[in-house]
């Protein structure tokens, strides 16, 4: 009996793998590009599907195999320096095997208090309060987002040039790192570890080609520089003001919209939930939290493993309000998707399961 479950969860494995891989592979299937270093993923839905049916050590090999669908779809086809983070494997593979043990014990948790008096109703308060704390706040970021936009660019641009005139500042030990490198990829990164500035920071200057530079070309760059800093600086204030009256602005239609997009949400919610009355209503509950920590682990790797490549997509922007947005408003769209599509698939194979 041990052995042919043994031999089952392997099959089982094999192809929900299979599944995870394949969405990988296909662009924009298992990854889905929305803006710039913000994609939502269907991949992590077979992985929790995986969890219902299998023990703890096949459901961790589920993890790592999505997190090796996201390494290979890093090295292949990066669009931002964020997505150059995760070739890192402790980025890329390390949270998905975390996300995967951590979605197997939510489901245990869950399973276990559904059955009590009042463990249905606790769950669907927990999931609610969530979802709609993240879910009102995630669009009041997102509306920040685009309203400051602007200033947020200029001061990326001051920030951007202000670096390259420190580099220039330093022509001649910049030259040294540049000629000691193999390339311009290796100069890049020596000159990002060296000074502690951007990626473009650092292309800006290699393609300059200091070493061919007169003494009076430098000096002409720098002051071109500085000169423009200096009249973004006097506009900065301005744009600030203009951007703070148009979020209040913004703020008056889409909290209401944020609201409207709640109760529907909790609707939704108690259709999948409560209104169905069986053992299996907590299934969705499942997906939602679970997604949710899948991204706050992957967000929360990337800023221990690799915080310059926020900067280098977002600019520089507070790291905790990017990661609240991105886990927030992305968190909450995939984890209702996920319960969308991977509720009917997981509670079907839950009943088969328990049949045979």
């Amino acid at each position: 009996m041990n052995r042919n479950k043994q031999v089952y969860e392997l099959v089982l494995t094999s192809i929900i793998g299979a599944i995870i891989l394949f969405l990988a592979i296909i662009p924009n299937v298992g990854f889905i590009q929305i803006l710039p270093g913000v994609a939502v993923t269907i991949m992590h839905i077979p992985v929790i599907i995986g969890v219902f049916l299998l023990s703890l050590k096949y459901s961790l090999v589920l993890g790592f195999l999505f997190g090796l669908g996201s390494f290979i779809v890093a090295l292949t086809r990066p669009a931002t320096p964020f997505d150059m983070a995760f070739q890192n494997p402790l980025i890329s593979i390390l949270p998905r095997i975390l996300f995967a043990g951590v979605a197997f014990y939510i489901a245990k948790g869950f399973k276990k208090l559904a059955v009590l008096k009042f463990g249905k109703l606790t769950i669907f308060g927990i999931i609610s309060v969530v979802s709609a704390v993240g879910l009102f706040f995630g669009v009041n970021q997102i509306t920040s987002q685009f309203t400051y936009r602007k200033h947020t660019d200029t001061t990326n641009q001051i920030n951007q040039l202000k670096g390259e005139v420190f580099l220039l500042e330093n022509d001649d030990e910049v030259i040294e790192i540049i000629n000691e490198s193999k390339n311009n990829k290796a100069a890049e990164k020596d000159l990002m570890v060296h000074f502690n500035v951007s990626v473009n920071i650092a292309k800006a200057v290699i393609e300059l080609n200091l070493a061919d530079m007169t003494d009076l070309e430098l000096t002409n760059a720098i002051n071109e520089r500085n000169s423009k800093i200096t009249t973004l600086e006097s506009e900065v204030d301005y744009i600030l003001t203009t951007a703070n009256e148009n979020f209040r602005k913004a703020r008056m239609f889409t909290i209401p919209i944020s609201i409207v997009l709640i109760i529907g949400l909790v609707v939704l919610y108690y259709i999948f939930t409560l209104k169905r009355d069986h053992e299996h209503t907590y299934v969705s509950s499942v997906f939602i939290l679970a997604t949710l920590a899948h991204t706050i682990l992957v967000i929360g790797s990337v800023v221990i493993f690799n915080p310059q490549s926020f900067k280098d997509t977002f600019g520089d922007q507070n790291i905790l309000l990017i990661i609240y947005m991105i886990a927030a408003f992305n968190g909450i769209v995939e984890a209702f998707v996920g319960a969308l599509i991977g509720t009917p698939v997981a509670t079907a194979s839950l009943l088969r399961q328990e049949r045979d």
